[in-house]
Protein backbone atom coordinates (compact mmCIF):
# COMPACT_ATOMS: atom_id res chain seq x y z
CA UNK A 1 0.00 0.00 0.00
CA UNK A 2 2.84 2.38 0.85
CA UNK A 3 4.41 1.75 -2.57
CA UNK A 4 1.14 2.49 -4.34
CA UNK A 5 0.66 5.73 -2.44
CA UNK A 6 4.28 6.73 -3.05
CA UNK A 7 3.86 6.21 -6.79
CA UNK A 8 0.62 8.15 -6.76
CA UNK A 9 2.12 11.10 -4.91
CA UNK A 10 5.16 11.14 -7.21
CA UNK A 11 2.90 11.13 -10.29
CA UNK A 12 0.78 13.97 -8.90
CA UNK A 13 3.90 15.97 -7.98
CA UNK A 14 5.28 15.53 -11.52
CA UNK A 15 2.03 16.68 -13.10
CA UNK A 16 1.81 19.70 -10.81
CA UNK A 17 5.38 20.66 -11.72
CA UNK A 18 4.47 20.69 -15.39
CA UNK A 19 1.27 22.63 -14.79
CA UNK A 20 -0.64 20.02 -16.78
CA UNK A 21 -2.97 18.63 -14.13
CA UNK A 22 -6.57 19.71 -13.81
CA UNK A 23 -8.76 19.45 -10.75
CA UNK A 24 -10.76 16.71 -12.44
CA UNK A 25 -7.67 14.64 -13.21
CA UNK A 26 -6.31 15.13 -9.72
CA UNK A 27 -9.60 14.11 -8.13
CA UNK A 28 -9.78 11.07 -10.38
CA UNK A 29 -6.28 10.04 -9.38
CA UNK A 30 -7.07 10.33 -5.68
CA UNK A 31 -10.31 8.40 -5.96
CA UNK A 32 -8.83 5.60 -8.03
CA UNK A 33 -5.14 5.21 -7.09
CA UNK A 34 -4.84 1.84 -8.88
CA UNK A 35 -6.33 2.94 -12.22
CA UNK A 36 -3.03 3.58 -14.01
CA UNK A 37 0.11 2.17 -12.37
CA UNK A 38 3.67 1.85 -13.57
CA UNK A 39 3.16 -1.87 -14.08
CA UNK A 40 0.25 -1.13 -16.46
CA UNK A 41 2.55 0.33 -19.10
CA UNK A 42 2.64 -1.80 -22.25
CA UNK A 43 5.53 -1.22 -24.67
CA UNK A 44 4.27 -1.87 -28.20
CA UNK A 45 6.53 -2.20 -31.22
CA UNK A 46 5.54 -1.51 -34.83
CA UNK A 47 7.80 -2.10 -37.87
CA UNK A 48 6.71 0.81 -40.07
CA UNK A 49 4.57 3.94 -40.38
CA UNK A 50 1.92 2.30 -42.56
CA UNK A 51 -1.83 2.73 -42.19
CA UNK A 52 -2.17 -0.79 -40.79
CA UNK A 53 -0.27 0.24 -37.65
CA UNK A 54 -1.87 3.67 -37.22
CA UNK A 55 -4.81 2.48 -35.06
CA UNK A 56 -2.35 2.16 -32.17
CA UNK A 57 -1.89 5.94 -32.19
CA UNK A 58 -5.62 6.47 -32.68
CA UNK A 59 -6.33 4.34 -29.61
CA UNK A 60 -3.80 6.32 -27.59
CA UNK A 61 -5.32 9.66 -28.58
CA UNK A 62 -8.95 8.62 -28.27
CA UNK A 63 -8.45 7.05 -24.83
CA UNK A 64 -9.34 3.44 -25.68
CA UNK A 65 -6.31 2.09 -23.84
CA UNK A 66 -6.55 4.61 -21.00
CA UNK A 67 -10.09 3.47 -20.30
CA UNK A 68 -8.67 0.01 -19.75
CA UNK A 69 -6.07 1.38 -17.34
CA UNK A 70 -3.29 0.91 -19.90
CA UNK A 71 -0.57 3.35 -20.90
CA UNK A 72 0.84 2.46 -24.34
CA UNK A 73 4.45 3.27 -25.17
CA UNK A 74 4.70 3.07 -28.98
CA UNK A 75 8.09 2.00 -30.34
CA UNK A 76 8.80 2.48 -34.06
CA UNK A 77 11.32 0.12 -35.66
CA UNK A 78 12.61 -0.09 -39.22
CA UNK A 79 11.50 -3.60 -40.11
CA UNK A 80 10.69 -6.71 -38.11
CA UNK A 81 14.22 -7.94 -37.31
CA UNK A 82 15.15 -5.16 -34.86
CA UNK A 83 11.67 -5.30 -33.37
CA UNK A 84 11.97 -9.04 -32.74
CA UNK A 85 15.37 -8.48 -31.13
CA UNK A 86 13.79 -5.95 -28.76
CA UNK A 87 11.00 -8.38 -27.92
CA UNK A 88 13.49 -11.20 -27.34
CA UNK A 89 15.57 -9.21 -24.84
CA UNK A 90 12.46 -7.92 -23.09
CA UNK A 91 12.54 -4.22 -23.97
CA UNK A 92 9.23 -4.59 -25.85
CA UNK A 93 6.12 -6.33 -24.53
CA UNK A 94 3.89 -6.59 -27.62
CA UNK A 95 4.56 -6.25 -31.34
CA UNK A 96 2.31 -5.79 -34.36
CA UNK A 97 4.01 -7.49 -37.28
CA UNK A 98 3.72 -9.79 -40.25
CA UNK A 99 2.18 -13.15 -39.41
CA UNK A 100 5.33 -14.92 -40.66
CA UNK A 101 7.00 -13.78 -37.42
CA UNK A 102 5.48 -16.95 -35.96
CA UNK A 103 8.65 -18.59 -37.32
CA UNK A 104 10.64 -16.80 -34.61
CA UNK A 105 8.37 -18.29 -31.95
CA UNK A 106 8.74 -21.75 -33.54
CA UNK A 107 12.50 -21.35 -33.21
CA UNK A 108 12.24 -20.44 -29.54
CA UNK A 109 11.85 -16.69 -29.11
CA UNK A 110 9.80 -15.90 -25.96
CA UNK A 111 6.58 -14.89 -27.71
CA UNK A 112 3.22 -16.15 -28.92
CA UNK A 113 0.70 -14.86 -31.42
CA UNK A 114 -2.22 -13.60 -29.36
CA UNK A 115 -4.50 -11.89 -31.92
CA UNK A 116 -5.17 -11.44 -35.60
CA UNK A 117 -4.92 -7.84 -36.82
CA UNK A 118 -5.72 -8.17 -40.53
CA UNK A 119 -7.14 -11.26 -42.24
CA UNK A 120 -6.89 -10.08 -45.85
CA UNK A 121 -3.82 -8.85 -47.74
CA UNK A 122 -5.43 -5.55 -48.71
CA UNK A 123 -3.14 -3.23 -46.82
CA UNK A 124 -0.21 -4.69 -48.77
CA UNK A 125 -0.02 -4.16 -52.50
CA UNK A 126 2.21 -4.55 -55.54
CA UNK A 127 3.39 -1.02 -56.24
CA UNK A 128 5.10 -0.31 -59.56
CA UNK A 129 6.81 2.47 -61.45
CA UNK A 130 5.36 4.08 -64.61
CA UNK A 131 7.22 1.66 -66.91
CA UNK A 132 5.31 -1.39 -65.65
CA UNK A 133 2.04 -1.73 -67.57
CA UNK A 134 0.81 -5.15 -66.40
CA UNK A 135 1.70 -7.89 -63.95
CA UNK A 136 3.39 -9.85 -66.76
CA UNK A 137 5.97 -7.07 -67.02
CA UNK A 138 7.24 -8.07 -63.56
CA UNK A 139 8.47 -11.48 -64.63
CA UNK A 140 12.19 -11.68 -63.92
CA UNK A 141 12.19 -8.28 -62.22
CA UNK A 142 13.42 -7.12 -58.79
CA UNK A 143 10.66 -6.75 -56.18
CA UNK A 144 11.32 -4.64 -53.10
CA UNK A 145 10.44 -6.24 -49.73
CA UNK A 146 11.03 -5.13 -46.16
CA UNK A 147 13.59 -7.88 -45.60
CA UNK A 148 14.22 -11.56 -46.30
CA UNK A 149 11.91 -13.96 -44.47
CA UNK A 150 9.06 -11.50 -43.93
CA UNK A 151 5.47 -11.64 -45.10
CA UNK A 152 6.34 -9.17 -47.88
CA UNK A 153 9.14 -11.50 -49.01
CA UNK A 154 6.70 -14.42 -49.15
CA UNK A 155 4.14 -12.34 -51.05
CA UNK A 156 6.78 -11.45 -53.64
CA UNK A 157 7.60 -15.14 -54.11
CA UNK A 158 3.89 -15.99 -54.26
CA UNK A 159 3.44 -13.43 -57.02
CA UNK A 160 5.82 -15.47 -59.18
CA UNK A 161 4.38 -18.81 -58.10
CA UNK A 162 0.72 -17.96 -58.73
CA UNK A 163 1.54 -16.56 -62.18
CA UNK A 164 3.51 -19.63 -63.21
CA UNK A 165 6.93 -17.99 -63.36
CA UNK A 166 8.68 -20.52 -61.14
CA UNK A 167 10.61 -20.24 -57.90
CA UNK A 168 13.02 -17.70 -59.38
CA UNK A 169 10.41 -15.77 -61.36
CA UNK A 170 11.15 -12.60 -59.38
CA UNK A 171 14.06 -11.47 -57.23
CA UNK A 172 13.11 -10.08 -53.79
CA UNK A 173 15.29 -7.11 -52.79
CA UNK A 174 15.28 -5.81 -49.17
CA UNK A 175 14.43 -2.08 -49.05
CA UNK A 176 13.43 -1.69 -45.38
CA UNK A 177 10.15 -0.99 -43.68
CA UNK A 178 10.07 2.82 -43.70
CA UNK A 179 7.83 4.59 -46.22
CA UNK A 180 10.70 6.78 -47.46
CA UNK A 181 13.02 3.84 -48.13
CA UNK A 182 10.31 1.88 -49.95
CA UNK A 183 9.46 4.81 -52.22
CA UNK A 184 13.15 5.52 -52.79
CA UNK A 185 13.80 1.91 -53.74
CA UNK A 186 11.15 2.07 -56.43
CA UNK A 187 11.86 5.57 -57.76
CA UNK A 188 15.63 5.00 -57.90
CA UNK A 189 15.24 1.76 -59.86
CA UNK A 190 16.71 -0.49 -57.17
CA UNK A 191 13.46 -2.42 -57.61
CA UNK A 192 10.88 -2.39 -60.39
CA UNK A 193 8.10 -2.97 -57.87
CA UNK A 194 7.70 -3.08 -54.09
CA UNK A 195 5.41 -5.06 -51.82
CA UNK A 196 4.39 -2.35 -49.38
CA UNK A 197 1.50 -0.44 -47.88
CA UNK A 198 -1.11 0.07 -50.60
CA UNK A 199 -1.36 3.75 -49.71
CA UNK A 200 2.17 4.30 -51.03
CA UNK A 201 0.97 3.24 -54.47
CA UNK A 202 -1.94 5.66 -54.28
CA UNK A 203 0.46 8.44 -53.24
CA UNK A 204 2.82 7.74 -56.15
CA UNK A 205 -0.14 7.65 -58.53
CA UNK A 206 -1.21 11.09 -57.38
CA UNK A 207 2.35 12.27 -58.06
CA UNK A 208 2.51 10.58 -61.47
CA UNK A 209 5.53 8.50 -60.41
CA UNK A 210 3.95 5.07 -60.03
CA UNK A 211 0.75 3.28 -59.04
CA UNK A 212 -0.85 0.46 -57.09
CA UNK A 213 -0.93 -2.40 -59.60
CA UNK A 214 -2.97 -4.70 -57.33
CA UNK A 215 -3.52 -5.56 -53.70
CA UNK A 216 -1.89 -8.80 -52.61
CA UNK A 217 -5.31 -10.19 -51.72
CA UNK A 218 -5.82 -10.50 -55.49
CA UNK A 219 -3.49 -13.50 -55.67
CA UNK A 220 -3.36 -14.64 -51.99
CA UNK A 221 -6.92 -14.37 -50.65
CA UNK A 222 -7.94 -14.68 -47.01
CA UNK A 223 -4.43 -14.49 -45.59
CA UNK A 224 -3.76 -13.71 -41.95
CA UNK A 225 -1.35 -10.94 -42.85
CA UNK A 226 -0.68 -8.88 -39.73
CA UNK A 227 -0.81 -10.33 -36.23
CA UNK A 228 -0.11 -9.33 -32.66
CA UNK A 229 2.59 -11.10 -30.65
CA UNK A 230 3.12 -10.89 -26.89
CA UNK A 231 6.20 -11.65 -24.82
CA UNK A 232 5.71 -14.73 -22.66
CA UNK A 233 6.66 -12.72 -19.56
CA UNK A 234 3.69 -10.43 -20.14
CA UNK A 235 1.42 -13.44 -20.68
CA UNK A 236 2.58 -15.24 -17.55
CA UNK A 237 3.31 -12.40 -15.12
CA UNK A 238 0.67 -9.83 -16.12
CA UNK A 239 -2.10 -11.70 -17.94
CA UNK A 240 -4.80 -9.24 -16.91
CA UNK A 241 -2.77 -6.35 -18.33
CA UNK A 242 -2.55 -8.16 -21.66
CA UNK A 243 -6.30 -8.83 -21.59
CA UNK A 244 -7.05 -5.17 -20.95
CA UNK A 245 -4.62 -4.10 -23.68
CA UNK A 246 -6.38 -6.38 -26.17
CA UNK A 247 -9.78 -5.00 -25.15
CA UNK A 248 -8.41 -1.51 -25.79
CA UNK A 249 -7.10 -2.60 -29.19
CA UNK A 250 -10.43 -4.11 -30.28
CA UNK A 251 -12.29 -1.02 -29.04
CA UNK A 252 -9.87 1.02 -31.15
CA UNK A 253 -10.58 -1.05 -34.27
CA UNK A 254 -14.31 -0.57 -33.70
CA UNK A 255 -13.78 3.19 -33.51
CA UNK A 256 -11.40 3.13 -36.51
CA UNK A 257 -14.05 1.46 -38.70
CA UNK A 258 -16.86 3.83 -37.69
CA UNK A 259 -15.03 7.17 -37.53
CA UNK A 260 -13.33 7.61 -40.88
CA UNK A 261 -12.38 11.28 -40.47
CA UNK A 262 -10.53 10.71 -37.22
CA UNK A 263 -8.90 7.52 -38.51
CA UNK A 264 -7.71 9.17 -41.73
CA UNK A 265 -6.31 12.21 -39.93
CA UNK A 266 -4.20 10.03 -37.65
CA UNK A 267 -3.10 7.68 -40.44
CA UNK A 268 -2.02 10.60 -42.65
CA UNK A 269 -0.08 12.15 -39.80
CA UNK A 270 1.63 8.89 -38.84
CA UNK A 271 2.52 7.88 -42.40
CA UNK A 272 3.36 11.35 -43.71
CA UNK A 273 1.15 10.75 -46.76
CA UNK A 274 -1.48 13.05 -48.24
CA UNK A 275 -4.84 12.92 -46.37
CA UNK A 276 -6.74 12.52 -49.66
CA UNK A 277 -4.59 9.52 -50.52
CA UNK A 278 -5.07 8.09 -47.06
CA UNK A 279 -8.83 8.53 -47.39
CA UNK A 280 -8.83 6.43 -50.55
CA UNK A 281 -6.58 3.87 -48.86
CA UNK A 282 -8.93 3.68 -45.88
CA UNK A 283 -11.83 2.79 -48.19
CA UNK A 284 -9.71 0.19 -49.95
CA UNK A 285 -8.45 -1.68 -46.89
CA UNK A 286 -11.35 -1.42 -44.42
CA UNK A 287 -12.58 -5.00 -45.07
CA UNK A 288 -9.28 -6.45 -43.88
CA UNK A 289 -9.55 -5.78 -40.14
CA UNK A 290 -10.31 -8.48 -37.62
CA UNK A 291 -13.00 -7.13 -35.32
CA UNK A 292 -12.57 -9.83 -32.69
CA UNK A 293 -8.89 -10.72 -33.03
CA UNK A 294 -9.59 -14.40 -33.61
CA UNK A 295 -7.89 -16.68 -36.13
CA UNK A 296 -8.92 -20.04 -37.56
CA UNK A 297 -7.28 -23.43 -38.02
CA UNK A 298 -7.38 -22.88 -41.79
CA UNK A 299 -5.49 -19.60 -41.44
CA UNK A 300 -2.86 -21.25 -39.25
CA UNK A 301 -2.48 -24.08 -41.78
CA UNK A 302 -1.95 -21.61 -44.65
CA UNK A 303 0.55 -19.68 -42.56
CA UNK A 304 2.42 -22.87 -41.62
CA UNK A 305 2.78 -23.73 -45.30
CA UNK A 306 4.07 -20.23 -46.02
CA UNK A 307 6.82 -20.55 -43.41
CA UNK A 308 8.10 -23.68 -45.14
CA UNK A 309 7.91 -22.12 -48.60
CA UNK A 310 9.92 -19.11 -47.47
CA UNK A 311 12.51 -21.42 -45.95
CA UNK A 312 12.09 -20.14 -42.40
CA UNK A 313 11.38 -23.62 -41.04
CA UNK A 314 12.13 -27.09 -42.41
CA UNK A 315 8.83 -28.87 -41.74
CA UNK A 316 5.20 -27.81 -41.36
CA UNK A 317 5.09 -26.52 -37.77
CA UNK A 318 2.05 -26.87 -35.55
CA UNK A 319 1.31 -23.17 -35.00
CA UNK A 320 -1.18 -24.00 -32.25
CA UNK A 321 1.92 -24.40 -30.08
CA UNK A 322 2.97 -20.78 -30.60
CA UNK A 323 -0.43 -19.08 -30.67
CA UNK A 324 -3.31 -18.59 -28.28
CA UNK A 325 -6.62 -16.76 -28.12
CA UNK A 326 -7.12 -17.13 -24.39
CA UNK A 327 -6.37 -13.46 -23.68
CA UNK A 328 -8.99 -12.12 -26.12
CA UNK A 329 -12.33 -10.89 -24.76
Amino acid sequence: MRRVMARLLQAVFTLLQGGAVSATLLAGALVAPGAVRAEDVVRVGVPSQGLVFSPLVLGQEQGMFARQGITVERQLFSGAAKMTQALTVGTTDVVLSGSTDTAFAVKGTPEKMVAAVTVKALTLGVIVGPDIKSVEDLRGKRIGVTQTGTVTYWLAKQLAYTHGWGADGVTPVPVGGMTSSQMAGLISGVAQAVIADSSIGLELQAQGRGRLLMTCDTYVPDLLTIAMFAHTDLMHDRPEVLRRFLRGWLDTIGFFLTHKDEAVEVAARVSGLDPAVMSASYDLVSPQWSKDGRFTDAQLAKLSKALVEIGLVANDPDLHQVSTMEYLP
